[in-house]
């Protein structure tokens, strides 16, 4: 999770979970444990955070730089189908990079519930209700708005309570474990209103009453951390807008599937081309691209190369050189030294 990003309710107030970091532990391939921070081992700190696990080492301690919260405010806001793209809009203008309010960290959702369709917006600030609540006005006065969840408590009490709870939320899952596909994609210029409408039409479409769109704000301390300070270099994006489908018989995979690339099209002339690397997709034709870009990514292969130059951490879209450039790493391998580091 902290290895591609990690995101949370609190991001826009503290930043991606990896900016709040102050050190990991690692055992690399060769069976070295090395301690990974802004000052032991600086190129392996900087590639952890945003990389994505499985890359250089296996992770077995993370030392955290926490926040002290006294309490938070949980909150829940619906629309009618009429208005949702009008609260989808505003969402974005008013409460992603213009938001004056770091403390207000939120998912806006789009799901089923009891087969019914739900269009909402559920999250917490970090302080005080009457902040909180004075925050949210301009969403409040849409029309047929409706404050679902009006709740005081702890960070760890009111995210439990958003993840748990069975007031109206989306989460329509099956009682049998099903299976998934998703995809994500950031968003970085405002979307007009027949934008978002289109995006809401096309998820009334979905024969499949489990499936899920939400949309995960960046702004605040996410978009302040300096882009080129670690490998996670989304920081110019207004959201991150996810698509989720599921099934549970066979026959119903094909039709999951093909529903959700004919939402890649209609989102296609919305999007950056970048994606979340926490969210990743199979289909994605350059995965080096979309998760951290050219620049970013020949960075991390450097970096590769030092801690594990044998590839022994590889998967389906690790670190490591495209195809084209496979040949020529085979004639210049890279040197096997050990990397200094602090020993376990």
């Amino acid at each position: 999770f902290v290895q591609g990003g990690g995101y949370g309710y609190t991001s826009r107030a503290f930043g991606i979970q990896s900016d709040c970091v102050l050190s990991f532990r690692v055992v690399l391939a060769n069976g070295a444990v090395v301690n990974a921070s802004e000052i032991d081992n600086p190129d392996l700190f900087w590639a952890l955070r945003g990389g994505t696990g499985g890359n250089f080492g296996v992770v077995t301690q993370v030392t955290y730089r926490a926040v002290r919260l006294a309490s938070v405010w949980a909150w829940a806001i619906s629309w009618d189908a009429a208005h949702a793209a009008e609260a989808l809009e505003l969402l974005q203008s008013g409460y992603t990079s213009a938001c004056p309010h770091d403390a207000l960290g939120y998912m806006m959702n789009l799901g089923f519930y009891k087969d019914q369709p739900v269009y909402m917006v559920q999250g917490m600030y970090c302080g005080p209700r009457d902040a909180g609540n004075a925050a949210l006005q301009p969403l409040l006065e849409i029309p047929s708005a409706k404050l679902l969840l009006d709740k005081t408590g702890t960070y760890p009490g009111m995210n439990n309570y958003l993840e748990n709870e069975p007031y109206p939320l989306p989460y329509n899952m099956p009682d049998s474990p099903p299976s998934e596909t998703k995809a994500s994609y950031y968003i970085g210029r405002q979307l007009s209103r027949a934008e978002w409408q289109s995006i809401v039409d096309y998820f009334n479409t979905a024969k499949n009453h489990w499936t899920m769109v939400y949309t995960e704000p960046y702004g605040g301390a996410i978009n302040r951390y300096p882009v080129g300070a670690s490998a996670f270099v989304h920081r110019s994006v207004d959201l991150n807008l996810v698509i989720d489908t599921v099934w549970i018989e066979e026959p119903d995979h094909v039709a999951a599937v093909e529903w959700l690339r004919g939402f890649k099209r209609v989102l296609a002339p919305m999007v950056t081309g970048a994606v979340y690397q926490n969210y990743p997709d199979a289909s994605l034709s350059d995965y080096r691209m979309a998760y951290w870009g050219n620049a970013t990514f020949e960075r991390l292969l450097t970096i590769k190369r030092r801690y594990d130059p044998d590839n022994f951490f590889v998967y389906a879209q690790s670190i490591q050189p495209r195809v084209a450039d496979a040949a020529l790493a085979d004639q210049h391998p890279a040197s096997h030294s050990v990397p200094a580091g602090t020993p376990g």
